[in-house]
């Protein structure tokens, strides 16, 4: 890990090198903002939002600005002694690069290194945790390393030693992604973001990525891993602050390594769940966002489910009648509209009411759902009253979202919980039915707590 962290939820002071005049400032921190306020006190101050600013804190570190918006200008001006004027500018950016130098426009990250709250719920593998107590000086233990289309992905134990006993007491689990091709500061997070997904999901808690670093170069030697100076520290404007530092451990996590093979199960389900991320990526950002929600009971959260099944890149609904049916029952109700007098004109309606129809309904395509889910994983998966619930989801749906729907009192409000717990556990069930799951997986995958929620409010 680099030598130092930055700490987040701060207030430095600073002055800016991008323009040559060298405005002081105030740099603000927290995982909400970064907003950074500079002051002259000879000529206007206006950086451009639209380029990279840099700034000197009083750290003696560079911190390079990203996607700043200019949030409000001002000036103060008194006649005392003289004409005399104080200028401001206040700037918000999205992302903040901390480290030792600029980090340019078009710098290349080659990697990447983060920490995912609660990973050791699901990395708990007891030979690297042995390995790690009985390490007797500071390095980097790897845990897997694994070749993924245009990346690498790069797992190890961090140990932390006691100054007493002289060996390592506890450890941090840290990753890392080498790509093969660089990409740009404000590109790369994607990819990022669809790993820590994978945690997210096998926890059922929403989770983000914390101390982030990036660097240039590539890595040279796993084994004898020495994070060099050009390590910088990334830090992001959180918009929701509802997600977890640390998932509550009441449930089981889906992935869970114990020994060698879970851990090649593992790098199994990171692979499978990295290749489909280009027609998943709409589908993991609504599971993050449905997950997010977990601890409330409201409409807006059964919205946020049905649009998470919605983007889920499942088989689109398959046709109730044939083609070649429609045609059949097409002409024997023109047959016997002619019979009843009816003009030809009837038989062009009929036909393309029909083909309106085909289509097969919600009902019928949830039941195909789950009868699929049911030959993945068991039959005792799915509850008896699982397809109704999903039914009353999409029928609250419209309500919920044409502004009809009130909670009038706790029949309702079990309604609405039932419909949105059954439509999260489907969905939660479709984004595990392709990933290379071993026994031990589909296990915990039935007590995790997606699924234990709507069981215990289903009933038998």
């Amino acid at each position: 890990m680099p030598t130092r962290e930055h700490k987040i939820n701060r207030t430095l002071h600073c002055v800016e090198i991008t323009s040559g005049e060298d405005h002081t400032g105030i740099l603000s921190l927290t995982e909400t903002r970064i907003r950074t306020t500079l002051y002259s006190y000879r000529v206007p101050v206006y950086l451009p939002p639209e380029r990279a600013i840099f700034l000197i804190t009083e750290e003696n570190d560079v911190v390079s600005l990203y996607n700043n918006v200019a949030l409000a200008t001002s000036s103060c001006s008194r006649q005392v002694e003289g004409w005399r004027s104080i200028y401001q500018q206040e700037i918000g950016s999205n992302i903040a690069v901390v480290g030792r130098d600029r980090w340019l426009p078009n710098d290349p990250v080659k990697r990447v290194l983060f920490f995912i709250p609660s990973s050791s719920r699901v990395l708990v593998r007891q030979a690297f945790v042995d390995k790690v107590k009985l390490a007797s000086s500071p390095r980097h233990i790897p845990i897997y390393e694994t070749a993924a289309p245009n990346m690498i992905l790069r797992g190890f134990a961090i140990p932390h030693y006691s100054m007493l006993m002289h060996h390592a007491i506890d450890y941090d689990i840290a990753f890392e992604i080498e790509f093969e091709q660089a990409k740009r500061i404000t590109d790369y997070l994607d990819h990022v973001s669809c790993f820590t997904h994978l945690f997210s999901f096998s926890i059922g808690s929403c989770l983000s990525p914390s101390l982030l670093y990036v660097s240039r170069e590539p890595c040279k030697n796993v084994n004898a891993r020495k994070f060099s100076s050009d390590n910088h520290q990334c830090f992001y404007t959180r918009l929701d602050d509802r997600r977890l530092d640390a998932a509550p451990h009441d449930h089981e996590s889906v992935i869970t390594v114990l020994d060698d093979k879970d851990l090649s199960g593992f790098q199994e389900c990171a692979l499978a769940w990295i290749r489909r991320y280009d027609l998943w990526r709409n589908a993991y950002a609504l599971m993050a966002a449905s997950l997010l929600m977990n601890r409330q009971l409201s409409p807006e959260r059964l919205l946020a489910a049905c649009r998470w099944f919605e983007e889920i890149p499942v088989e689109d609904s398959r046709p109730s009648i044939s083609t070649q049916h429609i045609s059949v029952i097409a002409s024997a109700a023109i047959t016997k509209a002619r019979e009843l007098g009816y003009s030809l004109e009837i038989g062009n309606r009929i036909e393309g009411s029909l083909r309106h129809i085909r289509t097969e309904s919600h009902r019928e395509r949830f039941s195909r759902l789950l009868n699929a889910i049911a030959t993945r994983f068991g039959a005792e998966i799915i509850r008896p009253s699982m397809l109704e619930d999903l039914c009353r989801a999409v029928r609250l749906r419209g309500k919920v979202a044409h502004g009809h729907f009130s909670l009038g009192g706790e029949a309702d409000a079990l309604e609405l919980y039932r419909a949105t717990l059954a439509m999260e556990a489907l969905c939660f069930m479709l984004t595990a039915h392709d990933l290379p799951l071993s026994e031990t997986n589909i296990r915990n995958m039935k007590s995790s707590r997606i699924l234990i929620d709507y069981h215990y409010t289903a009933g038998p």
